[in-house]
């Protein structure tokens, strides 16, 4: 009986280690343009390419983010980050909960020109892709991933929705 139980975990990391992740469809990439304009979002080769620009500075927006798995083709909701206020976070290293810190290291490392507060001018971020430990989390699966952006001056900053597909 352990053998076989040790058997079904090697077989499971053995898919998890072969998995390939990808963001593959751009369901939404909007804004008000009061505060923010979009110039290029989409995917391209599994990668995730946005560029905008700050119209005004921002000294404080809150971050909405939530994370749904495909069951039974309908995407259900798994988790939401609750609404936290980014200029309160992007100085430290430290990240109020797991979720933020699965979604927004990655990008951290690669770009760290937008972990700062007033948020300014234009942002230029390319070759975003599924970071490896979200692989190894994640059963194979189609996710939706959406990021909402808002303060009281404007409600949609920005919205983006995008669909990542984990694959053995």
């Amino acid at each position: 009986m352990k053998i076989f139980k040790i058997l079904t975990i090697i077989l499971k990391l053995a898919v998890l280690i072969k998995a390939n992740a990808e963001f593959s469809k751009m369901e939404e990439c909007k804004s008000s343009n009061k505060s923010l304009k979009f110039y290029r979002c989409e995917i391209n080769n599994g990668r995730f390419n946005v560029v905008f620009e700050f119209v005004k500075p921002i000294y404080k927006v809150h971050l909405i983010a939530n994370f749904y798995r495909i069951v039974d083709s309908e995407f259900i909701q798994i988790f939401r980050a609750p609404d936290f206020e980014w200029c309160s976070i992007v100085g430290t290293k430290k990240r109020p909960n797991p979720v933020i810190k699965l979604f927004f290291d990655p990008i951290r490392k690669k770009f760290p020109g937008i972990f700062k507060c007033p948020i300014t001018g234009l942002q230029n971020l390319t070759n975003i892709e599924p970071d490896y430990k979200m692989m190894m989390m994640l059963p194979v699966a189609t996710y939706r991933i959406t990021f909402k952006a808002h303060n009281n001056e404007d409600d949609d900053i920005a919205t983006v929705a995008i669909i990542l597909k984990i694959e053995a």
